[in-house]
């Protein structure tokens, strides 16, 4: 039986973990998805790693990001699992968190909400953390559950489910149903904002690199350019034919009054209008 593409949310030394032909294969088997700070995270080592291996291995991934179809996501929910009160870390001890703590939360927070956002599909958050995989378990949310690295690995080569997997599989009210593309009012946002840049690129000063921003926003500045010079015409046109009229008007009231100025115009020379 072919296995329902599941939703895969992946933790940031996974991601190091790989390379290029494990993130295509991660990306053929299910939707990616990497929580915006992982994403943060991945950018933030291509300029701070300690291990040159982890900075490699960062670039490269931001290099082929585009075209590998993982997405990112900025979801977020509370994460209550053992925390008192249905609170979550963050918001218990916000002072004190490492910034490995403070990822491990936001990546439970970001794969709890997209559990809720599609309830029929499989979510899986692939960690080797075993803390964070225990806390994801301990939840027992119907359709959400944690496996390492190696057990994705393993289930994508032998089509064998994880035990995680099969006991998330069997919580599920009905079958399955295919993880979807993330489609929110922000996601256009989330994505431009995480789309990387060259590390050549990335030595340059921020103003001198091109915007996608500025890029978009470069047509609407010519059509209001366009939109303006052609008010301004059409203003001229107006001011010149109720001259115009206002002219002729007076040639016929007071033809001898007008007669001097009349000869200098151009009307003067109109067949019809040159006897009046």
């Amino acid at each position: 039986m072919a296995e329902i593409p599941p939703l895969l949310v992946f933790d940031s030394p996974v991601i190091l973990a790989g390379r290029p032909a494990l993130w295509q294969e991660w990306a053929r088997f299910g939707v990616c998805v990497l929580p915006r700070a992982v994403m943060t995270e991945l950018e933030r080592l291509t300029r701070q790693a300690i291990q040159p291996q982890e900075e490699s291995v960062a670039r490269e991934f931001l290099r082929q990001w585009p075209h590998l179809g993982f997405q990112v996501s900025a979801a977020k929910a509370l994460v209550g699992g053992l925390q008192p009160a249905g609170l979550s870390i963050a918001s218990a001890v916000p002072s004190t968190l490492s910034q490995r703590a403070r990822l491990e939360e936001a990546i439970a927070e970001c794969a709890y909400a997209l559990a809720q956002q599609q309830p029929g599909t499989l979510v899986v958050l692939v960690s080797n953390d075993r803390p964070l995989v225990g806390r994801i378990q301990a939840l027992g949310h119907s359709n959400l559950c944690s496996i390492s690295l190696a057990e994705l690995n393993q289930w994508i080569r032998t089509s064998q489910r994880p035990q995680a997997v099969v006991a998330a599989l069997n919580r599920l009210p009905g079958p399955a149903i295919p993880a979807s593309i993330l489609v929110s009012p922000s996601a256009v946002t989330q994505v431009a904002a995480a789309q990387p840049v060259s590390p050549a690129a990335a030595k340059l000063p921020s103003q001198g690199r091109p915007s996608k921003v500025a890029a978009a926003v470069q047509p609407a500045h010519f059509w209001r350019m366009f939109k303006t010079l052609q008010n301004a015409v059409t203003l001229l046109l107006a001011l010149t034919l109720l001259s115009s009229a206002g002219l002729l008007a007076w040639r016929l009231i007071d033809p001898d009054g007008s007669e001097s100025l009349w000869r200098r115009l151009p009307l003067s020379g109109i067949p019809g209008l040159r006897d009046l």
